[in-house]
């Protein structure tokens, strides 16, 4: 079975290597009607069923928009372009297990060796590789002085899947290839050019909405939202990386970080162009802006060097389904507090607690109990932080990777904000000012 299935995957191999990039690697873009998506140096049109699903590991991530048995599992996988600094068969061999999971990389088999051909003017690679019954596809193109990647994946752990999987490859992958172009070589960029605003520095609002939970109780969740414009007509919607100053537009814009962008004013209408094409709308009278249900305020960066005094906290509970096998839930809590003097010290705390029912033995509540699970754990850490260019920059004494968070006053009170890179959800809790 496993030679046979071994035999199958080699001959998905010839297959992709006949026809991948065979007159459709980097043709100029198509015009028909698609939605179409920015990703640094590289412009496409998402293929019809699937949508972008966030960043991993630096490369853009698009999945199908509904699970199904066909290909729920697949993903396609975009670079946005890396300076081209060794040769194309070098940065493969380095490269070629980038789409793959650091548990897994080890055990990738390689199916046939690399190809390197020219195609359109591009020296281009592709490499297919197999492991823990998924097959992935790996294909690098030197774009003048840059390496882009693009990759696919899908399930193989039978010849079965592995036909679905090839299917969509040839029906959704082979067709996304067509629409890729780059701006380098002359594609437009979907972000408008930059035009001096009127808008300038932090803005911050706060919205409360209400959620039904596992257990079936209704939530309040906030959700914060902060802006920040620069005079050149950018904006960054969150945390910036380097932080309220004027930032590298250009170097933003290559790294394909969605929350950078441009803004424009029309009357009273704020449009928000993100570095991936989308666009937000939203309408200022000067003294506020309206994002949808959410109203921000101008806010100001806590000043280089100031110090901060004050705990922030957070707890979260959650039961689970009511009428299912298991009563009991999940928890987690926090705290963070900093000192004048610069140093800050926290904890943190999460754990479930269960009780495994017999269904059949009563009410919800009233059932045996068959089994228990009871797991937590706890952390402490410590350290020094400084308020460098509207961020505290937190140190720990263990020397893992500092953590940045973007700090401001509104009024009277200053506030910290961390940002969740998928839904934007921020954990906010106001603390004294040091001043």
């Amino acid at each position: 079975m496993l030679w046979a299935m071994k035999s199958k995957l080699r001959a998905v191999v010839r297959f992709v290597m006949l026809t991948l990039f065979v007159g459709v690697m980097f043709l100029p873009a198509t015009e028909a009607a698609a939605e179409k998506r920015q990703y640094g140096n590289v412009v496409y049109e998402v293929p019809q069923g699937w949508v972008p699903d966030g960043t991993w590991d630096g490369f853009q991530v698009l999945h199908p928009e509904v699970a199904d048995d066909k290909c729920g599992y697949c993903a396609i996988y975009i670079g946005a372009g890396v300076p081209a600094d060794s040769t194309l068969e070098q940065f493969m061999a380095e490269n070629r297990t980038a789409f793959i999971g650091d548990d897994y990389k080890a055990e990738a088999e390689a199916l046939g060796e690399p190809r390197f051909f020219e195609q359109d003017g591009y020296e281009a690679g592709l490499s297919v590789l197999h492991v823990a019954g998924e097959i992935f596809i790996f294909a690098a193109a030197n774009v003048g002085d840059q390496f882009h990647t693009f990759g696919f994946q899908g399930t193989a752990a039978d010849e079965a899947q592995t036909n679905r999987t090839m299917e969509v490859f040839d029906t959704d992958f082979m067709p996304f290839l067509d629409t890729v172009s780059f701006v380098s070589a002359g594609a437009k960029p979907l972000v408008p050019e930059a035009r001096r605003g009127d808008l300038t520095g932090l803005w911050w609002g706060v919205e409360t909405r209400w959620l039904m939970g596992f257990d079936g109780m209704m939530q309040a969740h906030m959700f914060h939202t902060t802006l920040i414009f620069w005079p050149d007509g950018h904006f960054y919607r969150g945390t910036p990386p380097t932080g309220v100053e004027q930032p590298d537009s250009a170097a933003l814009l290559a790294s394909g970080n969605p929350d950078f962008g441009t803004y424009s004013l029309n009357g009273n209408t704020l449009t928000l162009t993100f570095a991936d094409g989308t666009t937000e709308t939203a309408t200022t009278d000067g003294e506020g802006i309206m994002l949808g249900a959410t109203a921000l305020y101008q806010a100001g960066p806590l000043a280089d060097g100031e110090t901060i005094e004050g705990t922030i906290g957070a707890i979260f509970y959650q039961g689970f389904t009511p009428g299912a096998a298991a009563t009991g839930g999940a928890y987690s809590a926090s705290y963070t507090t900093f000192h004048p003097d610069g140093t800050y010290e926290g904890a943190s705390s999460g754990g479930v607690s269960a009780n495994i029912e017999d269904l059949g033995s009563g009410a919800p509540g009233s059932r045996d109990v068959t089994a228990g699970i009871t797991s937590s754990q706890n952390t402490t850490e410590g350290g020094t932080y400084e308020i460098r260019d509207g961020l505290i920059i937190s140190t720990p004494n263990d020397g893992s990777t500092p953590r940045i968070l973007l700090v401001f006053r509104a009024g009277a009170t200053s506030f910290w904000k961390r940002n969740d890179d998928q839904s934007r959800r921020v954990m906010n809790t106001e603390f004294g000012s040091s001043q």
